[in-house]
């Protein structure tokens, strides 16, 4: 049986990444009033104004890399696909990112087939990572990524990009006050924190003395484990 601390702690990590997923909720927010507010068809330039949202966002949470909407292909009248996505330098500035995205190109930045962005077309907020972006930040980073419905269409999908450095302080905050010794690991069997001397992040989990407790829906299929 699951002790009273560990729920509390799967409760709070979930609570954390709600955090995360909410600021992805205002940017589709935002993505969803100008898709609305565009005269006859949506061009890229009808989505400008979204960053002002974004910047706001990124200035609030020094913790986020990156933040943004990207368009499902074929949705906007003057280009097949669109990153309208924004990263912090830290010291509040923001710069543009600049992928090809071209998927035929061998330095294409595919992002539809991205694990994020296939989850929140399937209608879910979706979390990938840790991983390393070398596309983007270069640095070990958590997608978060949420749908964008527009009059029951999908249009594509907003996300935020959070610093696994950052992050990884905040998680262990909540394993560290559980009772027992604990792992949080991703839908890999990936440990992303552990309060326990044996088991690293990174690693695959191998030891395991009861059923975990899921954290934060199919979306994201994380699983806290207690160890002993």
């Amino acid at each position: 049986m699951t002790d009273s601390a560990t729920r509390d702690c799967a409760v709070r990590i979930e609570a954390t990444l709600d955090e995360v997923f909410a600021t992805a909720g205002r940017i589709r927010d935002g993505v969803r009033t100008l898709w609305r507010d565009a005269v006859g068809t949506v061009s890229a330039h009808d989505l400008e104004p979204l960053q002002q949202a974004i910047f706001a966002e990124l200035d609030s949470h020094p913790h986020y890399t990156g933040a943004g909407f990207l368009a499902e292909p074929t949705t906007l009248a003057d280009v097949d696909r669109y990153l309208e996505w924004w990263q912090s330098d830290g010291s509040g500035g923001h710069s543009r990112l600049v992928l090809d995205l071209e998927p035929t190109s061998p330095d294409g930045y595919d992002y539809v087939e991205m694990e994020w962005y296939v989850g929140a077309k399937a209608g879910r907020p979706s979390v990938r990572g840790p991983y390393l972006d070398y596309a983007g930040a270069d640095r070990f980073i958590l997608t978060f990524a949420t749908p964008v419905v527009v009059d029951d269409v999908f249009v594509g999908a907003s996300g935020v990009d959070v610093l696994m450095a950052a992050f990884d302080p905040m998680l262990f905050e909540h394993v560290r006050r559980g009772a027992a010794e604990l792992a949080l690991v991703d839908r890999d069997d990936r440990v992303i924190v552990s309060n326990s001397p044996d088991v690293a992040p990174s690693e695959r989990l191998r030891i395991r003395t009861a059923e975990p407790l899921p954290v934060g829906g199919v979306g994201v299929g994380w699983r806290l484990f207690a160890l002993r």
